[in-house]
């Protein structure tokens, strides 16, 4: 648990990032979708979080099997060897449904860990 603990203290960083854009340019799809930095910014951080997970514990990501790890680095492999074009669209989901649920599982589990 300590190395997941480590590990989730970087994503919680990223998401943090995330989150930050979204208070900076606005809740808003649309915005998201026509601001080029507001998207690399959040693909910045999508790509640290999907490089960060692939490390965490087999036993840390059964507990949590609710997240979808494998999409998390899947997404990031996608992005920096361009297997494929980035749907934004996707990317918006990403940032407004996924990254919320994983910073409650990142800071349930480090709360518990203390």
């Amino acid at each position: 648990m300590k190395n997941d603990a480590l590990i989730l203290k970087k994503v919680l960083e990223h998401c943090d990032g995330i989150m930050k854009g979204i208070e900076f340019f606005g809740k808003d799809e649309e915005m998201f979708l026509s601001n080029k930095i507001f998207q690399k910014s959040c693909v910045f951080d999508i790509i640290q979080i999907g490089e960060l997970v692939k490390d965490l514990s087999s036993e840390f990501k059964e507990m949590h099997k609710h997240l979808n790890w494998k999409g998390m680095t899947g997404v990031r492999n996608i992005i920096v060897h361009n297997y494929g074009e980035i749907l934004h669209e996707d990317i918006w989901i990403m940032i407004t449904e996924d990254i919320p649920e994983l910073i409650e599982v990142c800071e349930r589990t480090l709360s518990k860990a203390k």
